[in-house]
């Protein structure tokens, strides 16, 4: 069996958790950014605005009677 050099596999194991956490660090502090949450907000909206014309589009589709049924 070889001999392990926990030093250096500690050493390792820190460094790599050192630099994960930096990076989640600046993940986050990116995801906080002003600009950020104006883009979420704009792609929310975005969306909203493209689900809601589907919908108009696909309640145009339907027969009156289902319309109807579905309460428009």
């Amino acid at each position: 069996m070889a001999d392990v050099n926990w030093s250096e596999v500690v050493r390792e194991f820190l460094s790599k958790k050192v630099k994960r956490e930096a990076f989640l660090k600046e993940v986050g502090r990116m995801l906080e950014s002003e600009e950020e949450k104006e883009l979420v907000k704009w792609s929310v909206e975005l969306g909203r605005k493209a689900k809601k014309g589907r919908f108009e589009r696909l309640l145009k589709e339907l027969s009156p009677e289902a319309r109807k049924k579905l309460g428009y």
